[in-house]
């Protein structure tokens, strides 16, 4: 496997490094777990988004001014 530098600014940096959760942890572990929890993310977005759109096609909604009603009881 062929590897490559990347710049990223000292913020950056700190802020990966703050993110280990072993000290031996590399940079390219932490971002290769950043880029599986956005697939995730972004796949468990669709999915809901789906669902919401079945649910309002169904009638399944309820109004802003109805949930305010909820909250103040």
């Amino acid at each position: 496997m062929g590897s490559t530098t990347i710049m990223v600014s000292d913020g950056l940096k700190r802020t990966l490094a703050s993110m280990k959760l072993y000290e031996n942890e590399t940079y390219e572990d932490i971002i290769s777990g950043l880029i599986e929890d956005r697939k995730l993310l972004n796949q468990e977005t669709i999915e809901q988004i789906e669902q919401a759109k079945e649910e309002a096609k169904r009638g399944e909604t309820i109004t802003l001014e109805e949930i305010k009603k909820k909250m103040q009881k």
